[in-house]
């Protein structure tokens, strides 16, 4: 079965790639495009069995690209992985004739049941649907970026005089802030790096600097985009707004709010990286 995995971001990309692997799919059969207009390009050139999608993307959205296709005729088989989770979003994409729509983070398992049932067959590494489970810390990093993920609750929250990265949620009706997660640099430099199979040891170099690359800080954006489902509560759904990556001394983004605020802090391992706090804080 040919695939082709269509996302801006190049770590992404081999998160899908690798679950697609893990759901039994062969890496030889899989194509990748980073934009749209290449996706089209691609499919233009060649015969694809299926299409797994990023939804946000610049240039040509996700949705764009099922449009253009459908409106060109093409059946190909399509699906969104993609950290948007709303409901309308969701049915909005379903009625442009996209076959299933999976919300990160995801599994390999996740992807087989739904590449399955769009094709009507049953494929190897399927599992049970999940997507009903709320999301815990662990869960989201877990899924996200392939590694053990241990969490204990720290005794103080990140260290205030510390770079750290600070990313603010909002309610997509409202517009009000829902939440904030505030890392240690630390922390954020090991997820984003771990995204990218980047060594430890680099990872600790970047915090120990105090500031994180362009493709790290990129990588981090889509864990944090990724935390968002660890607020979702009651059907309510929240999205991220803002990613701050603050150097030493820095003021929090609304740090009186902040201060006022319910805080949990966590002390979060990422299998084969160095530890660091994150504050979780629900207004």
């Amino acid at each position: 079965m040919k695939m082709l995995v269509v996302d801006d971001s190049k770590a992404m990309r081999m998160i899908v790639v690798r679950e697609l692997k893990r759901g039994g799919f062969d890496g030889d059969e899989i194509v990748q495009a980073d934009s749209g207009m290449a996706a089209l390009d691609l499919l233009g050139a060649g015969d694809f069995d299926f299409v797994v999608s990023d939804w946000n993307m610049p240039g040509m959205t996700g949705m764009e690209l099922l449009s253009k296709l459908r409106a060109n005729g093409s059946s190909v088989h399509f699906g969104f992985v993609t950290s948007e989770s709303a409901t309308s979003t969701q049915e909005d994409a379903l009625k442009a004739g996209a076959d299933f729509f999976v919300t990160k983070p995801f599994t390999g398992a996740d992807l087989a049941q739904r590449i399955g049932n769009a094709l009507g067959v049953e494929v190897a590494g399927g599992a049970e649907d999940h997507s009903h489970e709320a999301p815990t810390v662990v869960g989201v990093l877990q899924g996200l970026l392939g590694r053990e993920i241990k969490v204990e609750k720290a005794t103080e929250p990140p260290n205030t005089l510390t770079a750290r990265a600070a990313a603010r949620y909002v309610s997509p009706a409202t517009g009000e802030d829902v939440a904030m997660t505030i890392a240690e640099l630390k922390l954020a430099a090991a997820a984003g790096a771990a995204l990218s199979l980047i060594p430890a040891a680099t990872a600790a170099e970047w915090a120990r600097a105090g500031a994180l690359p362009a493709n790290i800080e990129q990588n981090y954006h889509e864990v944090a985009n990724v935390l968002a489902t660890i607020f979702n509560a009651r059907g309510e759904r929240c999205a991220l707004a803002e990613l701050t990556f603050l150097t030493e001394g820095d003021r929090l983004p609304q740090s009186e709010k902040v201060a006022a605020a319910k805080q949990v802090a966590l002390e979060i391992s990422i299998e084969g990286y160095p530890s660091g706090r994150m504050g979780l804080v629900r207004f």
